[in-house]
């Protein structure tokens, strides 16, 4: 009789504990009379900034006749000549210490491959043209500017120093797909006996393009510039007041008053005067566009300088 009673004991403690639990957890798991559960958050995608359009550019202009080299970073600003080929094969050299010699042979500034000048290191007396050449750095630029006007600019790439016995022809004169130049000089050793370095000196460059200028509008007019007048529709001819008559007052003041009795009088046989006679000289005819740069002929594949 024992265990039936302790059986049922435990299941009394068993049932009286669920029971007082069930208050507990129905608590925990219904909200609140009343609550208001916050919204759900708005996530808001800002759209992206609009990225301005790059700006139009030209291609790099064509300098058939340069006369004249700029390089800012090392203080160049020299003269250009033509120079070809010396009796050597090799490209002919300045005759002035500060001139740059173009290989007039080959290609032009601007134009679609290599366009090669070259130029002294020093002299007996000290520094030359190309003394700082050295010094250029990837990114410095350079303007070779022609008789005409024209101009174009350069931006260095890359500069090496290659032996004048295994010169590499193919890499310095070779043809490229972009304008590009080659700037030569002596460097590395030098030879007592032969009184020539034993090096050259390279520095690589290709041209820049020209961003596009826009023509300017709304621009007040300069000081006693008189604005143009608008232009009269087709078939409509402009009256023309006689000659030394004077402006016609408005209506209903009195100057009006006065004149309108010999405005009456006036004779039916005037006329205006001939068209002709008041006509604008004819416009001047426009320049003749300018003509394209000459084919330049290829040329053999010159030996280095110096």
């Amino acid at each position: 009789m024992t265990w039936p009673l302790v059986l049922a004991g435990l299941g009394l403690v068993v049932l009286s504990g669920y029971r007082l639990a069930v208050p507990e957890l129905a608590a925990v798991e219904a909200p609140a009379a009343g609550r208001v559960l916050p919204p759900p958050a708005v996530v808001t995608t800002s759209a992206p900034p609009p990225t301005a359009s790059p700006a139009p550019m030209l291609p790099p202009p064509v300098v058939p006749d340069p006369v004249r080299l700029r390089i800012p970073a090392i203080a160049v600003d020299a003269p250009v000549i033509g120079l070809g080929l010396a009796s050597d094969g090799a490209i002919d050299v300045p005759t002035q210490w500060g001139d740059v010699g173009w290989y007039k042979p080959g290609v032009a500034p601007g134009a679609v491959g290599p366009a090669v000048l070259v130029g002294h290191y020093d002299s007996k007396k000290g520094p030359a043209v190309f003394y700082r050449l050295r010094s250029l750095l990837p990114g410095d630029q350079m303007t070779v500017a022609g008789a005409s006007g024209a101009s174009v600019t350069f931006v260095v790439d890359r500069s090496e120093t290659v032996s004048k016995a295994a010169f590499p022809t193919q890499r310095v004169y070779g043809p490229v797909t972009r304008p590009e130049i080659r700037l030569i000089t002596c460097d590395g050793g030098f030879d007592e006996r032969t009184h020539h370095y034993l090096d050259n000196l390279v520095v690589y460059g290709h041209a820049i393009p020209t961003p596009v200028v826009p023509p300017a509008q709304g621009l007040p007019a300069a000081p006693g510039v008189t604005p143009a007048a608008a232009p009269t529709p087709a078939g409509v001819t402009p009256p023309v007041s006689p000659a030394g008559a004077q402006p016609t007052p408005p209506a209903g003041t009195p100057a009006a008053a006065a004149t309108a009795p010999a405005a009456a009088t006036a004779p039916a046989s005037a006329t205006a005067p001939s068209a002709s006679a008041g006509s604008a000289p004819a416009g001047l005819a426009p320049p003749p566009p300018a003509s394209a740069a000459p084919a330049v002929p290829s040329a053999p594949a010159p030996r280095p300088a110096g």
